[in-house]
């Protein structure tokens, strides 16, 4: 749900009187302890305050601290505007624990953190759990565990949230963004935040329109988000990391897991893993996202990229088990835009367990701009009936979009490409990609065709030629234990030993060149951190074995039989 400063919601209208005590400037430190007293001078754990009631009544200038005592809980919301509170990126304000463990806000029906206006703050080693996740209905309340606003036509510097577990809000456990379209929070960084059992999302970024952007310089890491599982009221709910009206993003070593399935079942779009739309400038990388559900028709995928998202790239990503694609670029929604998306060296395992949805899908349309997608390098592995790469959509707004050197297996049912409109084949390239079916059965649908082989698709097509030859291979492509990988978290992505090539693997140095023949830069690993090319030239699919570097490394050895 969208805010707008016009209609603002009742938990901006509604905003509590706050009266403030006066304190006196220059105490730096002030703590918050059960056993405290509210008429004490909050300067010391002996002179602690006693209730967040308290601390939402002082005056907080840079530098100062705030310190509720760890494992002790305590009851309310702690709301902090530009009236009472602002800190600098060199001098941050702190809201976190003393003593043993983390403290506690149980904030009910209320956000946990309330901060309105303001920015320079450091919020650390605390949970907030809520009690709205659960809430039915139009007369529940978006709140969140630590819920950032701003309203106030500026530019609000540094947000920090990191080591913080969010749960039990029906809007977010981390949300971030602003009502207007000139008030943006700049440099804000997310890590090591558990958000789970929330309801929109784990964590998430808002704006009130497509390309304004409220949120620039954002980093998400390490962070883990799951068990976000929607509400009925909205179709997109349910999503593990949403960013929306972003300029500029890291999410990296992120894990986004049963999220979803809860949502609406109305027409529309739905959860996702991770995800980002109405943004610029956005990398995924070194994440795992898996398990995720939805509860209609649409979504449900490992990762996204959707309308009006530009120059951003997927990269050494593991997707698996999803109900939707692993890897989504989708400009769909009439009259919006899409380009210059990269998704490269991923891999993708069983995913689209429900609605027809493939291991990596591609989807424009007509009457969007759907443009510039590069997919290169990436390993999918499908089975179950879903197909391993669908397109869809086309038209004279869909250009430049290209699939090459990847490793596509299908097993059992599953076709390896569906492409629905074959009219944008003018502009769509398959080029120097494996293909390889377990069963036998090479579908490849093209429209109303289905094609039984490689060789007559890239005949009749052509598809799979470079320079009018022939490019393609559909051989064992020789991975460790393919359809084996399971899940990985919380080890790091990389021990993913199941999509590594093994010695003397037909993929190896059997690539094109990207750079060489269309300009495109590759990076400078593949998906286990190898660098690439390791031997006389690039491999096919996510890992670059020919290399003095981790397994198989350097044992060219015979062909693979």
């Amino acid at each position: 749900m969208l805010y707008t400063k016009r209609h603002k919601p009742t938990w901006l209208v509604l905003l509590p009187a706050i009266f403030f005590a006066t304190i006196t400037r220059g105490q730096s430190g002030y703590y918050v302890s059960p056993n405290g007293n509210d008429g004490n001078t909050g300067a010391s754990p002996n002179q602690a305050w006693k209730t967040i009631a308290r601390v939402n009544q002082g005056a907080y200038h840079a530098g100062d601290k705030i310190f509720f005592e760890g494992g002790q809980i305590f009851n309310g919301s702690l709301v902090l505007t530009s009236s009472n509170c602002f800190g600098s990126p060199a001098a941050p304000i702190t809201i976190g624990s003393y003593g043993n463990g983390r403290a506690t806000i149980q904030s009910s029906s209320e956000h946990g953190i309330f901060l309105y206006n303001t920015a320079g703050i450091d919020i650390t080693d605390l949970s907030l759990v809520g009690a709205s996740a659960g809430c039915s209905g139009p007369s529940c309340e978006a709140k969140s565990g630590v819920f950032c606003v701003a309203d106030a036509d500026t530019i609000l510097e540094y947000l920090a949230i990191n080591n913080i577990d969010a749960s039990g809000y029906r809007y977010a456990g981390v949300a971030v963004g602003s009502l207007d379209s000139t008030s943006v929070f700049n440099t804000v960084r997310i890590t090591a935040v558990a958000a789970h059992n929330n309801g929109f999302a784990g964590i998430r970024t808002f704006t009130p329109d497509k390309q304004v952007y409220t949120v620039t310089n954002l980093y998400v890491g390490h962070a883990v988000a799951h068990d976000n599982f929607g509400f009925p009221e909205s179709p997109v709910s349910g999503s593990g990391i949403f960013l929306m009206g972003v300029n500029g993003a890291t999410v990296e070593y992120c894990a986004a897991y049963n999220n979803g399935g809860q949502n609406g079942n109305q027409p529309g779009g739905g959860p996702v893993g991770i995800i980002a739309f109405w943004s610029n400038n956005i990398t995924f990388q070194y994440n795992e996202s898996y398990n995720n559900k939805t509860g209609n028709y649409a979504d449900g995928g490992g990762f996204d990229f959707d309308w009006w998202t530009f120059n951003s790239t997927m990269q050494y990503n593991y997707s698996h088990d999803n109900d939707g694609a692993g890897f989504l670029v989708c400009s769909c929604v009439r009259g919006s835009r899409l380009n210059n998306v990269t998704v490269r060296y991923n891999i993708s395992e069983n995913d689209g367990r429900k609605n027809f949805n493939p291991g990596i899908y591609l989807t424009g349309g007509s009457h969007q701009e759907f443009k510039d997608v590069k997919v290169y390098n990436n390993t999918v592995y499908n089975s179950g009936g879903s197909p391993v790469v669908r397109v869809s959509g086309g038209g004279s707004t869909y250009q430049k979009i290209s699939l090459r050197n990847n490793i596509l297996i299908s097993s059992g049912s599953s076709a390896l490409v569906v492409c629905g409109d074959p009219q944008a084949a003018d502009d769509l390239f398959f080029q120097g990609n494996n293909y390889w079916s377990t069963s036998g059965n090479y579908s490849i649908r093209w429209g109303i065709d289905n094609y039984p082989s490689i060789q007559n698709w890239s005949n009749f097509t052509d598809q799979e030629k470079l320079n009018g030859s022939a490019v393609w291979k559909s051989v064992n492509p020789a991975l460790t234990n393919a359809g084996g990988g399971g899940t990985m978290y919380p080890d790091p992505i990389t021990n993913l030993a199941a999509y590594r090539l093994q010695s003397g693997a037909p993929m190896i140095d059997a690539g094109l060149n990207l750079k060489a023949h269309f300009g495109i830069d590759v990076g400078t690993r593949d998906f286990y951190g190898t660098p690439i090319p390791g031997g006389n030239a690039f491999d096919i699919g996510a890992n670059e074995a020919s290399t003095a570097v981790g397994i198989n490394a350097g044992h060219k050895g015979p062909p693979f039989e």
